[in-house]
């Protein structure tokens, strides 16, 4: 096998059939064939990610999903980078690949963008089991909100069990300091046509059915347009 990273175990890991080719991303089961190993493999960037990773992390995560063996997904990094021996979970969008390219774009391309981006959310919420982050290096930018979404907020220090878009706002902004507007994640999230306004969480699997109702109208929001008199 050839060689993954420094905190890879090959005596642990086998490669999964089918995705030899990937180039962005490696994908490997444990030898007990109940956990999945997705990581980013673009250390030389700081596992910077590019459509083409984007693409490849989602075939990796959708195989896990139909596996019913895969009891856990292990999303992490690969390392070090071979040009000064720095570590990364992720550094986010690729400055040359993605950032350069976006200020190119007009109105549909960003959409394209935000719902590929979208995707990609998506699919690790429709794992529908257990998926870690283990993270080792750098993790910003939409790395580090991959990675917060992808955490138990009590174990990263949070006095609540689940998320809701406000909570991860404030705590990529005043942890992470990484402000992100709430309207940019719900663009990643609704994209894909994910009603997650309507639950209070996407972490776990209670969620209550009736929390919008008993929340009431979420602010900001549009006011209706009033009745036509009869």
């Amino acid at each position: 096998m050839a060689f993954i990273s420094e905190l890879f175990d090959p005596a642990v890991w086998h490669e999964v059939d089918g995705f030899g080719e990937l180039s962005d991303i490696t994908y490997h089961h444990d030898t007990t064939g109940r956990i999945a190993r997705v990581a980013f493999n673009r250390p030389e960037v700081r596992n910077a990610f590019r459509p083409q990773s984007v693409d490849e992390l989602y075939r990796a995560l959708d195989h896990a999903r139909q596996d019913t063996a895969i009891g856990v997904v292990l999303v992490t990094g690969n390392g070090p980078s071979p040009k000064d021996g720095g570590w990364a979970f992720c550094s986010g969008g690729d400055q040359d690949d993605i950032i350069a390219e976006l200020f190119a774009r007009d109105a549909r391309g960003l959409l394209e963008f935000t719902r590929l981006t979208g995707r990609l959310i998506a699919s690790i919420r429709t794992v529908r089991r257990p998926v870690v982050a283990a993270i080792h290096g750098a993790c910003v930018g939409a790395g580090a909100v991959i990675a917060a979404a992808l955490s138990d907020p009590q174990d990263l220090g949070q006095p609540f069990g689940s998320w809701t878009l406000d909570r991860l706002v404030a705590y990529l902004s005043e942890q992470k300091a990484l402000p992100i507007k709430r309207s940019r994640i719900s663009e990643l999230l609704v994209a894909e046509g994910l009603r997650w306004r309507q639950q209070e969480t996407w972490f776990g699997e209670r969620v209550d059915p009736t929390f919008a109702e008993k929340r009431g109208a979420s602010k900001p929001f549009t006011r209706p347009f009033p009745k036509a008199a009869s």
